[in-house]
């Protein structure tokens, strides 16, 4: 009880910290394509303080989180790596059940709680993906994208050390994701986060190399990335009617080459 208390406190400092750096911010960008254009959501003001968080986050990447990841990857069996790839992921389908329910869409909330029961069970506290195998699809929520069906505006884009890419919304969002998630309440929970950590890095080594050379700024592609991903996911994949212009003025660009 006293460690879980603990616990508390702890993300009630970082939801305060969070807070005080959204504070001074003008929230009047939302990732869901219904509002001010993509260059509101990095305030010039930001921008010094985000590529500084960068710079670090690369450091502690380069000779921490990367090397830990490679090594991981060559010295456990492809077996055990994707099972305990499975129990993490088994965790997460407890938030997203959670999201899908605040979301309205009870559907996808049955869907993913009902992975996790059985996963947890027949496949050995998830480290075999049964419901997988059942028809059981996995969703991809979080307490960020709840908070955006809610018509929460994102804020400014902001480079979180350690955390890495996010907004003043996803950033607070992100304390609720913990405390839902089953591994925060585990003994030696910051050990199980360390592991899902390096699993994670290790699992993006292989994709790494085709960042490569998208840009010249490194930074810039990965904001662009991240915004990206956040509006495919908030939308559930659906083309908000920003992009789907874009794609329009593609497609007729394309035909007036013909």
């Amino acid at each position: 009880m006293n460690q879980i208390i603990i616990k508390y406190q702890q993300c009630l400092g970082l939801i305060l910290v969070f807070f005080w750096l959204g504070g001074c911010a003008s929230i009047s960008a939302d990732l869901t394509g219904k509002s001010s254009p993509e260059t509101s959501i990095e305030p010039a003001s930001w921008k010094a303080f985000n590529r500084d968080a960068y710079l670090f986050n690369k450091s502690v990447d380069d000779f921490v989180i990367k090397p830990a990841g490679q090594g991981y990857k060559k010295i456990m069996p492809e077996f055990i790596d994707t099972g305990v790839t499975n129990i993490f992921s088994n965790f997460k389908d407890v938030p997203n059940a959670l999201n899908s329910l605040l979301q309205l869409k009870p559907k996808d909330a049955v869907s993913d709680a009902g992975r996790f029961v059985i996963n947890s069970t027949v496949g050995l506290a998830g480290f075999f993906d049964v419901a997988s195998k059942i028809d059981l699809p996995k969703h991809n929520e979080d307490f960020g994208q709840t908070l955006a069906v809610w018509g929460v505006p994102s804020g400014p884009y902001v480079m979180l050390p350690v955390l890495g890419s996010s907004s003043v919304r996803d950033s607070v969002a992100k304390v609720v994701d913990t405390v839902t998630n089953p591994s925060f309440y585990l003994n030696y929970s910051a050990a199980y986060y360390l592991l899902d950590s390096v699993d994670k890095r290790g699992d993006l080594l292989s994709v790494e190399a085709s960042l490569k050379g998208i840009s010249e700024d490194d930074y810039d592609t990965l904001r662009t990335a991240w915004l990206q991903q956040r509006r495919y996911l908030i939308n559930d994949g659906k083309l908000d009617q920003q992009a789907k212009n874009k794609k329009k003025s593609l497609i007729d660009e394309l035909e007036d080459l013909d």
